[in-house]
């Protein structure tokens, strides 16, 4: 009886060899793209390592590739081999040292960052030491050799090709500012689509090369500056000329939806970061987390006024003082009111002051109105120079006019610069904001806007503006002066600033964006 169940177990042996295959033969193979899916086969090992093609404008060639269930992986050597760039191997292949026209790349395995420059940029895959050297993801050969050289990439799984084309020229339609403030000159370059640029040194300045594209200026070109003797548009470049001793930093970007500035501080010897409006206000304990809530209005300016007489600037002083307590009580925090009582205080004064006490948030407390007795909801609001809609222009307008004050364009572009490096945090923020009022009240959601509020101008933290609702309308007026309503406004805004706070601290740690999950 010993041979039927030898017979049975070689079938059954038999059957699971053959699975793979029969499995290969039925499912589809991805096509495009390094996400996680992988080749049926794989699955067991998790991986798999092969030597694959490198086309580049239709010449091939051998490149090495790992396939993994968390991203497809590339052989760094041969690329730069065919790219262009050198690349320093440190001690036992930890670090990476790729310079391409100028500027240094460092990479290494179990890092899931690369620093470009004095930029650290996260990848979608950690690098791998294998024996053909290290394997880098498709989003590192796109940050690197397709910002600098105009190349893009495209992988086929299915052919284990890696296509690199030169991309098709285009029109990069960009206007640039020189503005020169407190010893320290910015250029600022605004495009209306995302530029792929490299940033060079040269022998009396600098230039923002654009690969494959061709610049369209859109207004004047700017005059010479302080620090600047002369900016010259080439076709794919920017130059710019300095004076004797001038030295520029490395551009940052600013992203404001489709819109995309490039930003450059001039300085003479090594560029310092420039101090927007710090008066001597007394400084508080440099360990404190500090935020700053600013009750909107305030002495005669009264700001909105409801139906039944109830005043912008008394309700928002109420909330700004049940704020502090509520975050005070709940986080490790330190709360510092722009006005504790009815006094007038102008915009410049309140962003002031969160400046001089490095203030990690400012909050500004609004309440809305609309001619007619209509408008419902909240609406949270971060800077920009354009307003998102005509609504929120109107709305700017008007708490703008509020202040006495009229800026010129050169000036709102300074505060404009002031508030920039934020932008992204401010919108994350902001989100958070609508979000937990929306979902704790039920509110209609009138949305994240952007708008040129002074108030928020010059701003050197993340900065929103709230506006709680609309006391134009009379059920809202009477459901804001129930103090169950303010408590609830209350606590989403705390519970806002804590999931902020909680995040940037990770974001510190290295554990995410403060942005990537709104």
């Amino acid at each position: 009886m010993v041979l039927p169940s030898v017979v049975f177990l070689g079938a059954v042996l038999a059957l699971a060899m053959a699975w793979p295959s029969a499995l290969a033969a039925q499912e589809p193979v991805p096509t495009e793209g390094s996400g996680p899916a992988v080749p049926p086969g794989e699955v067991a090992a998790g991986f798999e390592t092969g030597v694959g093609r490198l086309s580049i404008e239709g010449r091939e060639s051998a490149l090495p590739y790992t396939l993994t269930l968390t991203g497809d992986l590339f052989a760094l050597q041969p690329l730069v081999a065919r790219l262009g760039g050198t690349l320093e191997v440190g001690p036992l292949g930890q670090s990476h040292e790729l310079d391409l026209f100028g500027t240094t790349v460092l990479v290494g395995p179990e890092s899931g960052v690369m620093t470009v420059g004095d930029q650290i940029v996260p990848m979608s895959r950690t690098p791998l030491k294998e024996l053909e050297g290290l394997m880098v993801p498709l989003d590192f050969l796109r940050r690197t050799w397709g910002e600098f050289a105009g190349y893009s990439f495209s992988w086929s799984r299915a052919e284990r090709m890696l296509r690199v084309e030169r991309r098709p020229s285009r029109e990069l339609e960009t206007s640039l500012d020189l503005v020169p403030i407190a010893g320290v000159t910015t250029l600022v370059m605004r495009f209306v689509e995302d530029p792929n640029h490299r940033f060079e040194f040269t022998e009396d300045g600098f230039e923002l090369v654009f690969p494959g594209d061709k610049l369209v200026l859109r207004g004047a070109m700017p005059r010479p500056a302080e620090l600047v003797e002369e900016v010259i548009l080439l076709e794919d470049r920017i130059r710019v000329r300095l004076v004797e001793g001038a030295m520029a930093a490395e551009p940052y970007v600013v992203e404001r939806g489709a819109r995309v500035q490039l930003i450059t501080d001039i300085a003479r010897g090594r560029p310092q970061p420039k101090v927007v409006n710090r008066p001597a206000l007394p400084r508080r304990d440099s360990s404190e987390i500090r935020i700053v809530v600013d009750p909107g209005h305030g002495g005669e300016e009264v700001g909105a006024v409801g139906g039944n007489g109830t005043l912008e600037k008394d309700l928002t002083l109420r909330l700004a003082r049940q704020l502090q307590r509520v975050l005070e009580a709940r986080l490790p925090v330190r709360v510092l009111l722009t006005r504790d009582r009815d006094v007038a205080v102008d915009h410049e004064t309140r962003t002031a002051l969160a400046n001089q006490n490095d203030a990690a948030l400012f909050i500004s407390l609004h309440l809305n109105s609309v001619p007619g007795g209509g408008g419902r909801g909240a609406e949270t609001y971060f800077l920009d120079l354009e307003a998102s809609d005509r609504d929120a222009a109107e709305s700017a307008r008007l708490e703008n006019a509020a202040g006495g004050r009229d800026e010129s364009p050169v000036e709102l572009m300074l505060w404009d610069l002031a508030q920039s490096k934020h932008m992204q945090e401010s919108q994350a923020f902001a989100r958070l904001v609508q979000r937990e009022l929306n979902e704790a009240l039920g509110l209609r959601d009138r949305g994240v806007k952007q708008a040129p509020f002074r108030v928020l101008l010059g701003a050197n933290m993340p900065a929103v503006l709230v506006e709680f609702g609309f006391l134009s309308n009379p059920e809202e007026e009477t459901r804001l002066l129930r103090a169950d309503h303010q408590a609830e406004l209350v606590r989403a805004v705390s519970r806002a600033v804590e999931q902020f706070l909680a995040r940037r601290a990770s974001t510190v740690r290295g554990e995410g964006s403060v942005g990537d999950r709104p």
